[in-house]
């Protein structure tokens, strides 16, 4: 029985690890947003304030109200980065950058997103 319980803790714990690599790393995200200058418009804080938002008068997403990023799927996030905003039906203003970042340096770029509304 105790072989049993210490197998299954130790599936467990592979699969929580598993979980973990598959969210990408918030400190590689968080550079990645720098060197995509991703800021311009999303801001430094992630609050959408950026330069280039104002000057467009662009509306954008605030990242740090839990509200908003508990509706926002991974794969959503995922795609805008990818494909761009006006491939989703969202703003055509929001470039995709699938050609310079690989899936890792994606799923980086989401979980920084994320840790901005702990």
């Amino acid at each position: 029985m105790r072989a049993i319980l210490l197998l299954g803790s130790c599936i467990l714990a592979i699969g929580a690890v598993q979980v973990v690599w598959a969210q990408g790393s918030v400190e590689n995200g968080a550079k990645a947003y720098v060197e995509l200058k991703c800021a311009k418009c999303h801001g430094e804080d992630g609050k959408g304030g950026g330069k280039t938002a104002q000057k467009m008068k662009l509306e954008m997403h605030d990242w740090t109200d839990k509200d908003v990023m508990s509706d926002m799927k991974d794969k959503y996030l995922e795609d805008i980065i990818v494909q761009g905003g006006k491939a989703i039906g969202k703003s055509k203003r929001m470039p995709r950058y699938g050609h310079k970042a690989s899936a890792e340096k994606i799923k980086d770029m989401v979980a920084y997103t994320r840790s901005l509304a702990p």
